[in-house]
């Protein structure tokens, strides 16, 4: 899970200082919550990612911040993705780290390069926001960003969860989220990149689909330079599913990471050994100790099969 304040907070499973697990025989582990232990390996953070493989969390400690004195919000739209992308790597190069960082832009193709909007927020004491928003806006600047008015910044901050409320009040009201909202056949990634690797991935990605037949929606970074995105749509389901792995094996060609923020489920399983190597071989040996007579979600996370 990562949130809209990733970028400066870390993802959920980073604020885990300590669990309480109960394994599959029964037997509980408690592990201390503390901010750094020197006892060997951190034992929760084997059940942190782990999609319920290993144990089930009955409990967690769990690091809190103070609400930040001043929230400073920022919007900027750049010629095209690459210049915006340079200046999203300069902001991380001289250290700033914005609480909000979504940058986008919307149906690029081979041959049109549509412009790309970056929101950011910088928070914490009044006059280290200020400090690092005026560097961040001297960094876009130079890099050919304008501006966004302050007002479409805050409409995007205000609403950002509006998807996911019509999502659940389509839910609270039983009605079907297919049927709630009408639309095309679409499928996305959430892929770690170096972030070296993002324009060449990303230009990948445009040439892949085109020659598919297939179309870009939007592609964009999500709270660090790496964390790339990518919102795809066809004719039909089946030219995405076949799509998918196409583009995923690429970027574990460019050293990256298959899915930073849903998972891997069932549905990204089989592309396990390519993402870990001889590592997933690792991780059967732990289940296969853990939980002998896969109680725990066989089939997630491809660790169900050890001798396979």
């Amino acid at each position: 899970s990562l949130g809209y304040l990733g970028g400066k907070y870390g993802s959920m499973g980073e604020q885990v200082l300590g669990l309480e697990v109960v394994l599959p025989d029964g037997n509980i582990v408690t592990t201390r919550a503390v901010e750094k232990a020197s006892t060997g390996p951190r034992l929760h953070r084997l059940f942190v990612g782990a999609e319920g493989c290993f144990g089930i969390v009955t409990r967690a400690t769990l690091r809190l911040f103070p609400l930040p004195q001043e929230r400073i919000l920022q919007g900027w739209e750049f010629p095209g993705f690459a210049p915006g992308f340079t200046a999203v790597n300069a902001l991380f190069q001289v250290g700033l780290r914005p609480g909000l960082l979504e940058y986008s832009d919307e149906r690029p193709t081979l041959d049109v390069v549509p412009p790309a909007t970056l929101f950011m927020s910088y928070e914490g004491p009044r006059r280290v926001a200020q400090a690092e928003a005026e560097e961040a806006t001297s960094i876009c600047t130079s890099y050919g960003g304008t501006a966004l008015p302050l007002a479409e910044v805050s409409t995007f901050w205000e609403e950002r969860h509006a998807s996911g409320d019509a999502y659940a009040a389509a839910r609270t009201e039983g009605t079907p989220w297919r049927r709630y909202v009408q639309r095309a056949p679409l499928d996305y990634l959430h892929v770690a990149l170096p972030p070296s690797a993002v324009v060449t991935y990303r230009q990948y990605c445009l040439e892949l689909l085109a020659r598919a037949g297939l179309e870009a929606l939007e592609t964009g970074l999500w709270g660090h330079a790496g964390l790339f995105n990518l919102v795809f749509t066809g004719p039909d389901g089946a030219a995405l599913a076949a799509m998918q792995p196409r583009l995923l094996q690429r970027c574990h060609e460019l050293q990256g990471s298959m899915e930073y923020c849903h998972g891997v489920g069932v549905r990204l399983a089989p592309l396990m050994a390519r993402e870990h190597g001889s590592g997933l071989a690792v991780l059967r040996r732990l289940k296969q100790c853990l939980d002998p007579d896969n109680l725990l979600n066989p089939g997630k996370l491809d660790l169900g099969n050890p001798a396979s």
